[in-house]
């Protein structure tokens, strides 16, 4: 089941990829830092499975530039 979150604003240049449960800390290994990515609006989605013996996951976290089109 892929569920849409929403747009949001990138006007820095960069973006840290992590989980949010963590604290910001850019030079952590649990979490990535993409520089020099375009600013502009973005798109999110995650994509939820069922994973056995657990229940429902987030499987895929996507981002996208809305000006950036998938085919």
């Amino acid at each position: 089941m892929i569920i849409p979150l929403g747009q949001f604003e990138i006007t820095s240049g960069k973006v840290v990829v992590s989980d949010p449960c963590y604290e910001r800390n850019e030079n952590s290994i649990i979490m990535g830092v993409l520089n020099n990515v375009r600013n502009g609006t973005w798109g999110a989605h995650v994509h939820k499975t069922e994973v056995r013996d657990w229940g429902e996951a987030c499987a895929k976290l996507i981002a996208y530039h809305i000006k950036i089109i998938f085919i």
